[in-house]
């Protein structure tokens, strides 16, 4: 653990030496800023704009949507949160270090090692004043009272109380010292303890309490409310924001927002309490929106925006079905889409994405399919910078779409999706293969066991199986995944 400064001066200095000449031919001064405001669990179906039968208003989002792009086919990394995050920060599938990669608690140890490039080191490598707030959720480095790095199983999800933290010690593994000059944010989730806020590598106070104050029992410091978290997290951003609006503009920043709505706890504050009409789940989403659209309104109000790049999206699908939510509010959060977090199907992974770029992207829809560790590669083509052979291993640049471009076959050729139970699918084209998981809980149903293929240029809800009628595609479907497996990555050599 002590080698991990070292580690990371010499990974950056190794992307030093692989900077080439920028592509876009930007100044200095005219680099833009990027904002990635990413929000916890929000299904396709929950923005309005992207499903005009949703029952929640999402009048700031429906506005970026306006001026912006909207990707019809975008997915994250995983339909579980943790992995999808280690995707989108690192330009990797998070199975390719480890098959088991499960999701995180907020004890849990840090997701990301020592010399693994990340978004921050990109930016940060160029300039750029980079910062991070909201729900990290990607595993921390805590140290015990006897001074050594904590060491107990992956999915601890007891009160915290018997692992001996010293939380008066800094945390590694973090934000900062994956590329951000500054956090602020928590541990995890609203629901996972421990219940506090953390400011760069330091806890804000200590947690030495046990309370319920996400629903689980965890260490707590004392006067921390999950109900204040979502507009503490707001006015952090707009106060840096404001900052920077005084900053020579000649130093760009790189924001990342991470939300913690609507992930549970459902605690929407009374800014938004009954605004929607799917109960306090949608009115979590109006929090959701509620926040970009202040963060939005300071970049106006501060002449950021005609120089920022923002990027909006979820780490996954929704936590709830259509099922779930339709009988009672008549709202799918999932809209046309089957399955919801953690699931395989499209509602797992199928998220919303919408990318605002004044004078360089025009508004309109696409239908080209992307996934969220596109973002290492896409960014560091905006940078104009080479990514090392051993960073962002499936990460594919869709900058000429963002700048208009035609191809005449598709950027990816393929993507890979991971769920819950080990479950993998690819697909390519109108196909989709889902192979049968490689965990499987004893309780689940016989049903979800089985090999399924899907055409979804016919059924985007994936209802109609033909496994058993394409045996021949099925295995060419298989042996393309186990290729792209085996190999490491789907990123070709530059």
């Amino acid at each position: 653990m002590s080698l991990f400064p070292e580690i990371r001066q010499l990974i950056l200095k190794l992307l030093q030496v692989m900077c080439v000449l920028p592509l876009l031919h930007l100044e200095a001064a005219k680099r833009p800023n990027v904002l990635v405001i990413l929000a916890d669990d929000m299904g396709v179906g929950d923005v309005r704009s992207l499903n005009n039968e949703s029952k929640i208003p999402t009048p700031n989002m429906d506005h970026l949507a306006t001026e912006g792009l909207v990707f019809q086919d975008a997915h994250s990394a995983s339909s579980i949160g943790a992995l999808a995050r280690y995707g989108m920060m690192t330009g990797r599938y998070c199975w390719r270090s480890d098959p088991t990669c499960r999701d995180v608690m907020g004890f849990d140890l840090p997701l990301i090692p020592a010399g693994r490039v990340t978004l921050g080191d990109l930016f940060k490598q160029k300039g750029y004043r980079t910062a991070y707030f909201g729900k990290w959720g990607l595993g921390l480095g805590w140290i015990t009272r006897d001074g050594k790095p904590g060491k107990w199983d992956h999915g601890y999800n007891g009160t915290g109380e018997s692992l001996n933290i010293d939380f008066k010690k800094p945390v590694t593994g973090g934000p900062k010292t994956l590329g951000f000059d500054y956090f602020f944010g928590i541990a995890a989730s609203l629901d996972m303890p421990p219940y506090a806020y953390i400011e760069n590598d330091i806890t804000v106070g200590v947690p030495d309490k046990v309370t319920r104050a996400g629903g689980r029992q965890g260490l707590t410091v004392d006067g921390f409310r999950v109900m204040e978290v979502m507009p503490n997290l707001t006015q952090k951003v707009v106060r840096f924001l404001q900052d920077q609006g005084k900053k020579d503009p000649g130093e760009p920043f790189f924001l990342f927002v991470s939300l913690t709505a609507p992930h549970t706890p459902f605690v929407p504050t009374a800014k938004v309490n009954g605004l929607s009409q799917a109960g306090r789940y949608g009115d979590s989403v109006a929090m959701v929106d509620w926040s970009v659209g202040r963060i939005l309104d300071t970049l106006k109000k501060t002449g950021l925006t005609e120089d920022t790049l923002v990027l909006l999206t979820s780490d996954n699908g929704s936590l709830m079905s259509n099922e779930e939510m339709e009988p009672d509010f008549g709202h799918r959060p999932s809209y046309l889409y089957r399955g919801k977090k953690g699931d395989p199907w499209e509602g797992g992974h199928r998220v919303p994405l919408l990318v605002k770029w004044p004078g360089e992207i025009e508004p309109g829809t696409c239908q080209e399919v992307i996934s969220q560790t596109d973002f290492l590669a896409t960014f560091a083509e905006i940078l104009g910078m080479d990514l090392p052979e051993n960073a962002g291993e499936d990460s594919l640049s869709f900058l000429p779409i963002l700048q208009g471009k035609t191809f005449e076959k598709p950027i990816r050729e393929a993507i890979i999706h991971n769920a819950s139970q080990g479950s993998f699918a690819i697909r390519e084209g109108k196909w989709k293969l889902i192979l049968p998981p490689e965990h499987v809980d004893p309780a689940v149903s016989d049903a979800s066991r089985i090999g399924q293929l899907y055409n979804l240029e016919t059924d985007i809800g994936e209802r109609s199986n033909l496994w058993k009628n394409n045996p021949a595609l099925v295995e060419r479907l298989r042996k393309l995944l186990e290729k792209s497996r085996s190999e490491g990555k789907t990123r070709k050599a530059s």
